[in-house]
Formats: C-alpha cells, sequence, structure tokens
C-alpha cells in the first residue's frame, strides 16, 4: 500500500500527494478512487503486535504489544511513565534513551513537537544504534534530523527506516528521495479502518457534547 517515492517515480506510478504536491490527499502511487468501497480498500489493517522500542508520551496500551519490549518518555514527563504493574504485564522494560537506542531492533517515535524534542534524534543518536536498526517516526517532521538521516541511510549506519513525516512537509531531503532502505509515506499513518471509524465517532460525540452545552471530552483547547 505505501512505497517509496523514488521507486514508485522509477516504475511510472503517478505521485499522488507525494512529497512536494499538494494537488491531491491520495497516498503515493495509488489511483483515485472511483467509488467510497474502492476508497475503503484503501485503508490498511492494524497491526497491533509491536516489536519494538516505543519512544512515547502516552501510555503504552493495554493488548498492543507483545512481551520484551523497551520504552522511555520525554524528558520532561517521567511522571507518565506506565505504572509498574503494566510494564510486568506487557513484559516492557522502561530504559533510559542510551540504552533504548544501543539495544533496539526498531525505534518507533511518538511524540509532540516542542523544544526539548526537535532533533530528538540526530546524527549521535543514529550512531549510536544497531547497524541492523530501523527507525520509525510518525510523530512530527522536526522530532528527526532529516539530513543525519538520509545521511546515515546512505553510508549503512541503520538498516533503514519508514517515514510519514517531514522535517519541512512538503519537502523531503533530496538524499531520500533517492535512497532504496526507507519508506516514505504523505502522511497517511491513520489510513486503517479501524482509526478512521474512531476518529469519526470521537468527532460526533465532540459534537454531541458541545450541543448539550457539555465539555468535549477531547477539548484541544
Amino acid at each position: 500500500m505505501i512505497t517509496s517515492v523514488a521507486s514508485a517515480m522509477r516504475s511510472g506510478m503517478r505521485k499522488q500527494n507525494g512529497v512536494g504536491s499538494g494537488r491531491s490527499r491520495m497516498p503515493i502511487g495509488m489511483p483515485k478512487a472511483r467509488s467510497r468501497s474502492a476508497a475503503r480498500a484503501r485503508l490498511a489493517r492494524e497491526l497491533h503486535p509491536c516489536r519494538q522500542s516505543l519512544r512515547s508520551r502516552a501510555r503504552v496500551p493495554r493488548g498492543r504489544c507483545p512481551p520484551s519490549q523497551a520504552h522511555d518518555r520525554a524528558p520532561d514527563r517521567d511522571e507518565h511513565r506506565a505504572p509498574e504493574a503494566l510494564e510486568s504485564e506487557l513484559g516492557a522494560r522502561y530504559v533510559d534513551k542510551e540504552t533504548l537506542l544501543r539495544s533496539s531492533d526498531y525505534v518507533s517515535l511518538h511524540v509532540p513537537l516542542l523544544p526539548q524534542t526537535h532533533h530528538y534524534i540526530g546524527e549521535s543518536e543514529l550512531k549510536a544504534m544497531k547497524k541492523t536498526a530501523y527507525l520509525i517516526n510518525t510523530s512530527r517532521g522536526p522530532v528527526v534530523d532529516e539530513a543525519a538521516l538520509a545521511r546515515a541511510l546512505r553510508d549503512g549506519e541503520i538498516a533503514g527506516a519508514g517515514l510519514d513525516v517531514f522535517e519541512r512537509e512538503p519537502q523531503v531531503d533530496p538524499l531520500l528521495l533517492t535512497l532504496e532502505n526507507v519508506v516514505l509515506a504523505p502522511h497517511i499513518a491513520s489510513a486503517t479502518v479501524a482509526t478512521r471509524r474512531k476518529m469519526a465517532v470521537m468527532a460526533a460525540e465532540n459534537a454531541i457534547a458541545v450541543v448539550g452545552g457539555h465539555e468535549p471530552p477531547n477539548r484541544v483547547v
């Protein structure tokens, strides 16, 4: 369902909402849907098991990760660490950043963009990772130093990366577009049937609460 921009262009596929294009909201390399059922067919199934390390502010959700996971938290929010009982249930270990990067096969980023998370993964962090490791960023582009990541991928410092966000969207570091060991997606990580359904239900619940004179359950401001 997701292909790299470079591969898509070489294979002659039309880039739709590929990075650098604001004309369409369609995923890279996919034809426009001709019906609602076709559009639904393009949504992916969710993959709940996550054999990876989590860099996140949110609590690790129940039922989402099998044993032998590691996770850490943003530097100013250690009080949001998952309860020890839940960590034990999930087989998760709370570790510092250096340990997480050095020992993980997959590092998945799930943090907001704040001054302390800007370039949270940079040249030194990439050098600390295993050469067989993969970096996944579905949070915010500037959390990763994109130029440093491109060099690390080119030089084999890590095995690969998956990016759904970019540091200067819609622009992408030109080097990334030439590499075969990175998967680039046009900010569509929420494109699963279950997630889109939950998003719709959440929006409806908030609207109903406001119309009824109640506090919306997911107030942002």
